[in-house]
């Protein structure tokens, strides 16, 4: 950690190299998306928050601000409520790294689609207003959320 805890002789962030740092950073949000024993998994959104702002003082602020960038504030996987209360699952990063591409799995009446509707959550009614458990994919086919694309449909 950059400020010198958690290494021998307390190497601080000039001698940590940037891969250490990297690996250091991942390692954790996995820690903390993972289910243990003794806790269940945080969710995406919320680990990002607790991450960054309860462990600040170890994490350099511009590899926090790429990392967030890079896996977006909600990994694709990750069980989300729409605007409209449908429930659907994030499949695509986009540039913005709160709003990404999703696939709905149920309406708001609860019934499950017969084929995952794409929705773009840059849209008001489709915007991402919570994050759910991942017990809502039980029994989903999740081949069916990520069908193949055309190269025009590709983002950048």
């Amino acid at each position: 950690m950059i400020n010198g805890t958690g290494y021998a002789r307390r190497k601080k962030s000039p001698d940590i190299s940037l891969a250490a740092q990297v690996v250091s950073l991942a390692d954790r949000y996995c820690a903390i998306v993972s289910e243990r024993a003794y806790r269940p998994a945080v969710l995406p959104d919320i680990a990002l928050r607790d991450l960054f702002a309860l462990q600040a003082t170890t994490i350099d602020a511009q590899l926090a601000a790429q990392f967030i960038r890079t896996i977006g504030k909600y990994p694709p996987g990750t069980v989300v409520r729409l605007a409209n209360a449908e429930v659907a699952v994030v499949v695509c990063r986009t540039l913005n790294p709160g709003q990404p591409v999703v696939r709905s799995l149920r309406a708001s009446s609860g019934i499950r689609f017969p084929e995952p509707a794409k929705r773009m959550t840059s849209k008001t009614a489709y915007a991402i207003k919570e994050t759910l458990r991942p017990d809502y994919l039980q029994g989903v086919d999740l081949a069916s959320l990520w069908p193949p694309v055309s190269e025009g449909e590709m983002l950048t």
